[in-house]
């Protein structure tokens, strides 16, 4: 508490060229905003190659649960369906809400940046493996309430017999910002 300024206190290890990408533009971002950046700041055309893993998640204020807001062409094919507007109740396999709302929620409330590699998607007996990448934004209401991530899947989507969430592993990266302001979060 009482920090002023912005700092990552160590850099995330990024594997993907596009996360990569990402990340350096989120720090861009934050330098221009001396703290955590907008999402009204975040311009996609900045990253064209890395649109269709993009995905946009934020607690929506009224319900105080995670909302998909917006979700890449490679992200919606992977979940055979548009993803966007729908409450993480509505996407996940409730055997991981609680994991899921738990890593978002800590990556908004303290903040933290968070990647996860190995079993990026596990649902209906598929699997892939891959790097996913989230970083903290402040909402529309200057409310830390919104990550920016992306996903890279892997080559194919194995088939198992009971997959789950949890076959990744995470990791996170404190960040210290003066405009930080973490939001309320309900369960799942």
């Amino acid at each position: 508490m009482g920090y002023s300024g912005f700092e990552v206190e160590t850099p995330p290890p990024i594997a993907d060229a596009h996360l990569r990408s990402l990340y350096q533009y989120w720090r861009e971002l934050a330098d221009a905003a001396g703290g955590l950046p907008p999402i009204q700041a975040f311009d996609p055309l900045h990253l064209p190659k890395v649109l269709r893993h993009i995905w946009i998640v934020e607690v929506e204020g009224a319900t105080q649960r995670f909302r998909v807001r917006l979700a890449g062409e490679n992200i919606n094919a992977i979940y055979g369906r548009n993803i966007g507007g729908q409450y993480f109740r509505d996407v996940y396999d409730p055997s991981d809400l609680d994991t899921i709302v738990a890593r978002y929620g800590r990556c908004l409330t303290e903040p933290a940046i968070f990647r996860a590699t190995g079993s990026v998607y596990a649902a209906a007996g598929r699997l892939t493996a891959g790097e996913r990448f989230a970083l903290p934004m402040l909402g529309r209401s200057g409310v830390t309430d919104t990550l920016l991530g992306a996903t890279i899947y892997g080559g194919k989507v194995e088939r198992h017999p009971e997959v789950l969430i949890t076959g990744d592993v995470p990791e996170f990266f404190p960040v210290h910002a003066a405009n930080h302001k973490p939001p309320v979060v309900a369960g799942p």
